[in-house]
């Protein structure tokens, strides 16, 4: 069991388990809301409200070392405005965790920090930051979270301002810490800000559309290690120059590897979409929040880097490759090129299968629905591309270096990585 681990180890492999941006969908313990009250004029309290579900709970500013990611409020560096003091928050609980086995303070119900501002310039205000904190169950955690806020506050120009005293703690054992914080990777949640709800839809949106992106970006770096393993490189010259003898011109060879290209896509696409509409964004959720499922991704994890390293190898039935093979050399045409891409997923199975095991674990800890399709389209470009570059550029094909033992120090590096 992770709680069995060390407490580094354990927090690394929550945080490996949801690497990756999370969408609208994704489970909110925590809710946090975004007020503010006038205090006087050009001194506002911001109120940074979280709404905590029953059985969970997250931890205070003041955590010790080796326990969980403690809250930290982050406020970005203006010049229309000041911090007046510090944070302060109300007196948390301290009890027995057994996620990190430590005595720790944390939050089990609605809890509103406070920190007074006094706007410095002439102009209306826009406050920004973030609310950075993790939260946690009797039996598992969700992996450190940011939530953003944006407060935009209205000047009242005086002649003379006066000097406003620092906000005094309304209970004597509040503790306080300071606003800004090491700001650390971690994975961005909705939020109900203070703000209308068109805004929040769009900055929703912008969030999503980003999470996407990466997880896109992800994939094609995937890819771009794929080709480099002792599977898939040596296939390149060989593939090119098979399209440029057997097709008759340059042309039709250039049409048979681009055709190539896109059927090497379509059957990893196919694999994405697979898993998007089996598993649906919710089972892909609940599967990032449960202990046992990201026991069992921890453990094929294992298993995919130990192929890597050479312990055994990972492989299709042989007979599928084949009956693939086969099927290719008697359709011939653009069918033939089209179950010739298939034979390479097939055949490359041992070298990209662990890349994209691994690269499908991790994005379906997002519990994005499309996440699985995007991070296939970002793996098969980056594996496809190649193939009809050197058709349409053959003479680019001396520059390639030649296959050696370099790709199998490739392997193991690619095994140190997901270990």
């Amino acid at each position: 069991m992770i709680k069995k681990a060390p407490k580094t180890i354990a927090l690394l492999l929550v945080m490996l388990l949801g690497s990756l941006n999370a969408g609208a969908q994704i489970l909110e313990p925590v809710k946090w809301s975004f007020s503010k009250e006038k205090v006087s004029d050009n001194v506002y309290d911001l109120l940074i409200t979280a709404t905590v579900e029953q059985g969970w709970s997250f931890y205070a500013q003041d955590i010790p070392a080796g326990g969980p990611v403690a809250t930290s409020i982050v406020f970005e560096p203006s010049a229309g405005y000041k911090l007046i003091g510090k944070t302060i928050q109300p007196k948390a609980k301290t009890k027995y965790d057994p996620n990190f086995e430590m005595e720790l303070s944390m939050f089990t119900d609605k809890t509103t920090f406070k920190q007074r501002v006094e706007l410095t310039g002439d102009k209306d205000v826009t406050i920004k930051g973030y609310v950075e904190f993790m939260c946690c169950n009797d039996k598992s955690c969700l992996p450190p979270t940011e939530a953003s806020f944006t407060y935009k506050l209205p000047v009242v120009k005086k002649a003379q301002e006066t000097q406003v005293a620092p906000v005094e703690a309304e209970n004597p054992e509040v503790a306080t810490t300071d606003s800004l914080a090491a700001k650390t990777d971690s994975i961005a949640v909705p939020l109900t800000e203070a703000q209308p709800q068109e805004a929040n839809a769009e900055e929703n949106s912008i969030a999503e559309e980003t999470n996407l992106w990466k997880i896109f970006v992800t994939g094609f770096l995937g890819g771009l290690l794929a080709l480099l393993t002792p599977c898939v490189f040596p296939m390149i010259p060989l593939t090119v120059s098979f399209f440029l003898r057997s097709s008759g011109s340059r042309k039709k060879a250039i049409r048979n590897a681009s055709f190539y290209g896109l059927s090497i896509i379509f059957f990893y696409v196919l694999l994405g979409v697979g898993i998007s509409l089996i598993f649906g964004a919710d089972r892909l959720n609940a599967a990032a929040t449960s202990p046992g499922f990201n026991i069992f991704f921890f453990l094929l994890l294992l298993v995919f880097a130990f192929s890597f390293l050479g312990a055994y190898e990972l492989q299709l039935p042989q007979k599928w490759v084949n009956k693939t093979d086969q099927k290719a050399e008697e359709a011939g045409g653009l069918l033939g090129v089209f179950l010739m891409g298939l034979t390479l997923v097939l055949v490359s199975f041992s070298c990209t299968g662990p890349i994209v095991g691994t690269l499908l674990v991790q994005v379906s800890s997002t519990g994005e629905a499309l996440a699985p399709t995007i991070g296939m389209l970002g793996f098969s470009l980056a594996v496809a591309i190649p193939f009809a570059l050197f058709a349409m550029f053959p003479s680019a094909l001396k520059s390639l270096p030649k296959s050696g033992g370099w790709m199998n120090i490739i392997k193991v590096v690619l095994g140190m990585l997901v270990l």
